[in-house]
């Protein structure tokens, strides 16, 4: 979980992220602790959640944001 915790902090999204981020974060590293122990509801939240940290292509391509090497 700590190794995690660190990559998801050392990733380009973490750039945009306040403090106030930080519940969230953790909350996504225990609910992918999980593994294939989740329910459709956690699932779901996973993904909620990955998409307001602009952690997918998607949100972060929404959110006005491209990586280096990303198709225009």
């Amino acid at each position: 979980m700590i190794a995690r915790w660190s990559s998801l902090w050392k990733g380009p999204s973490a750039n945009l992220w306040d403090d106030a981020c930080i519940g969230m974060v953790a909350l996504l590293v225990e609910l992918e602790s999980l593994g294939t122990n989740v329910n459709a509801a956690q699932l779901t939240e996973v993904r909620r959640i990955s998409e307001t940290l602009l952690l997918t292509p998607g949100s972060l391509s929404a959110a006005g944001y491209a990586l280096p090497g990303w198709p225009e």
